[in-house]
């Protein structure tokens, strides 16, 4: 799970994130390999992004 995170840093718009439909700057990102789907968010604060984890659920 911490890999996923220190993914995210290195490049909050990955290939594989898609959109979320009707929210703005939202995301979900599956990653089979950890076997975990992140829903997150990116905002702008003093012109840095920032990340923000909303949801982090093991692939069943």
């Amino acid at each position: 799970m911490q890999l996923a995170i220190f993914t995210l840093l290195d490049e909050p718009r990955p290939p594989l994130a898609k959109p979320m439909d009707g929210v703005p700057n939202a995301y979900e990102l599956n990653l089979v390999s950890d076997d975990v789907t992140i829903w997150y968010t990116i905002t702008l604060h003093d012109g840095v992004e920032v990340i923000t984890v909303q949801v982090v659920r093991p692939n069943f």
